[in-house]
C-alpha cells in the first residue's frame, strides 16, 4: 500500500503517516509512505508515482490543498484523497475535487481511523462466497461472479461470469445439486478478504 501525506507542518505529516502505517500494518499489508511539506513536490511526485491514497492538508501557504488536489486529479483521477483541516467551512470546497473524506484536526484521534476504515472498504470491498456441492464435489463460488440462477426441479443452474467483460456475455453454466450445511440449499455465506480489482476463477465448474 502506497500512501502520500502532505501538510506544511512536519508534525502533522509525521502524525498522519504513523497513524496510516499502524493501520495498514494491522491489516497485514505492506506499507510504503512518502511525506511532503511542499504541495508542489507532491504534485511532481504524483506525475511519476501512483498512490493508493493521499492525505492532504487544506490550509497551506501558497497552493492550498484544494488546488493541489485539482492538479493531482489530472494525473491520478481515481486516487482517493482524505483532507485534513482545522476549519469545517472548507469542507464544501472538497466537492470541487471529489474529496473522499474530511477530517478535522482537532478530532483526528477519532475521525481519522474512521476515515481509514471507509477507505479500506473502498479499496478492498468484501468478497462473499457460497460453499456448494457441484457434481458431488465441494466448491466455493464467489457470489459476485454469479450472473443468474435458474431453478430446475431440485437443483439449480448457475451462470458464472468469466474473467473479462466479454465473458460476461457468454456465461458458463454449472449444475448445483445441493448445498452444504443446514441452512437450506446454500450453506451460510462467508466473507473473505478480496484484493481490489481481483476476480474469481470459479467459473470453470
Amino acid at each position: 500500500m502506497r500512501f502520500a501525506v502532505c501538510d506544511n507542518q512536519q508534525k502533522f505529516v509525521d502524525r498522519a503517516m504513523e497513524a496510516v502505517r499502524r493501520y495498514v500494518t494491522e491489516k497485514e499489508k505492506t506499507f510504503e509512505g512518502k511525506g511532503f511539506t511542499d504541495p508542489e513536490a507532491l504534485i511532481r511526485y504524483c506525475g511519476e508515482t501512483k498512490f493508493d491514497a493521499i492525505v492532504l492538508d487544506v490550509e497551506m501557504p501558497g497552493k492550498d490543498g484544494i488546488e493541489t488536489a485539482r492538479e493531482i486529479g489530472r494525473v491520478q483521477p481515481h486516487t482517493p484523497i482524505i483532507f485534513l483541516t482545522s476549519f469545517i467551512r472548507y469542507a464544501t470546497r472538497g466537492y470541487e475535487v471529489n474529496a473522499f473524506r474530511y477530517v478535522l484536526k482537532q478530532d483526528f484521534e477519532v475521525a481519522f481511523p474512521d476515515a481509514l476504515d471507509a477507505l479500506w472498504k473502498k479499496l478492498f470491498p468484501p468478497c462473499y462466497t457460497l460453499c456448494l456441492l457441484v457434481n458431488e464435489q465441494e466448491r466455493e463460488i464467489t457470489v459476485r461472479d454469479i450472473v443468474s440462477i435458474e431453478v430446475q426441479s431440485h437443483s439449480l443452474k448457475l451462470a458464472m461470469a468469466g474473467q473479462s467483460a466479454a465473458a460476461c456475455h457468454r456465461p458458463h453454466p454449472c449444475r448445483i445439486d445441493r448445498g452444504i450445511g443446514a441452512q437450506g440449499i446454500f450453506a451460510p455465506a462467508k466473507e473473505l478478504p478480496c484484493e481490489h480489482g481481483a476476480h474469481s476463477t470459479n467459473n470453470q465448474l
